[in-house]
């Protein structure tokens, strides 16, 4: 018997030894996130990637550059989980900024935005867009360039208040389709014990051991500084209530957008660049990007035969015709351009997406 008390004493010393090793990595991984955060929101004011405005309950974070006299405002809505929108999208900015307000609005938990444990529907956070521009001093009509989610959440806007927007530059956004909604299953959404052990990793930084896991990364392209600058947005705020919140609702966000959806002559471009691939030679540039991506995160490649991607074009073709056409075609006056470049193509091709950005405020400008 006192064998057995020994073994059981034994365990119990290793299991409370573990215990304190994982509260002391706890303690140490929140003094160092506090410190870096601190030192990294000191370089973000400075560089002028700090403006938050009041959004009635909290406050969204609202950095803006270029012209505040310039003929046309644009604002930049990222996808979801992406935390680096004011960084990436002005890639795409830069040379318009001489005639144009440029404003990267987050939302609730993104980037330097509050976090909250509001439930972040569509209807929420478009309202929350459009409190947090007025009282931020910036007026409509605007150009908005959403990315991935932010589209369901623009195709709502558009529709609802139309007035409010002049054009639009959708960047491979989400499709809003009768059918095409993410599954409804209520086990697909994130528990409770889940969120908060996210949120535990985002509130005191541990996020920042597994960078590559909980953030994208970023092109060689991109400068030092810009690095500096990408680590910083993301260590503050990847893993947010709202967040969590708002993947848990994509599917009543779709359906709302859906139901709501009107038919308008705002000009708009649709950039189709994950499955829009008119021939070979396109399906082979996407994925030499994803494989370029898959490098950079050390992470397996995809490389195949050219009878193997001869086999899987018409299956993208396919998709393509039948989930995003009938949704583009729905919104009125969009055009639709190719850039096979992989979802962050605004990250990937910032030239080409500025290009097709600089082509739709001349049609605005023209009333097309």
């Amino acid at each position: 018997m006192s064998k057995v008390k020994k073994i059981i004493k034994a365990i119990g010393i290793v299991l409370l030894s573990i215990l304190i090793l994982c509260v002391l990595f706890i303690i140490v991984s929140l003094i160092n996130h506090k410190v870096r955060s601190a030192k990294e929101w000191a370089l973000l004011e400075e560089k002028g990637y700090i403006n938050l405005v009041e959004a009635q309950d909290y406050r969204l974070n609202a950095p803006y550059w270029g012209n505040p006299e310039g003929k046309h405002t644009i604002v930049c809505l990222s996808g979801m989980g992406i935390d680096n929108c004011s960084l990436t999208m002005r890639k795409i900015t830069i040379d318009v900024e001489d005639d144009n307000l440029i404003i990267c609005l987050d939302r609730a938990g993104y980037g330097l935005s509050d976090d909250t444990k509001e439930d972040q529907t569509c209807e929420r956070i478009v309202e929350k867009y459009r409190t947090a521009l007025k009282n931020g001093g910036f007026e409509g009509p605007y150009i908005i360039m959403a990315h991935s989610m932010a589209g369901v959440y623009t195709t709502y806007w558009e529709s609802v208040y139309p007035d409010e927007i002049e054009g639009i530059l959708f960047l491979d956004s989400t499709p809003v389709l009768e059918g095409n909604f993410f599954a409804e299953d209520e086990n697909q959404k994130m528990g409770k014990v889940t969120e908060f052990l996210y949120t535990l990793s985002c509130d005191v930084g541990l996020d920042r051991f597994f960078p590559n896991v909980y953030w994208s990364v970023l092109p060689e392209t991109y400068t030092e500084e810009e690095q500096t600058i990408h680590t910083a947005l993301y260590a503050n705020s990847s893993q947010t209530h709202a967040l969590i919140s708002e993947t848990n609702n994509v599917n009543d966000a779709c359906r709302t957008a859906y139901d709501n959806l009107k038919t308008t002559d705002i000009p708009k471009t649709y950039i189709g660049s994950s499955y829009n691939f008119e021939t070979l030679d396109d399906l082979k540039q996407f994925i030499e990007v994803y494989n370029s991506d898959m490098r950079r995160q050390g992470k397996p490649e995809d490389n195949k035969t050219d009878e193997q991607y001869e086999n899987m074009l018409p299956g993208f073709q396919d998709f393509w015709q039948a989930n995003y056409v009938p949704y583009i075609e729905s919104l009125g006056n969009c055009e639709i351009i190719a850039i096979p470049s992989g979802h962050l193509t605004y990250q990937n091709c910032p030239d080409e997406v500025g290009e097709v950005l600089s082509d739709l405020i001349e049609k605005v400008e023209k009333g097309e």
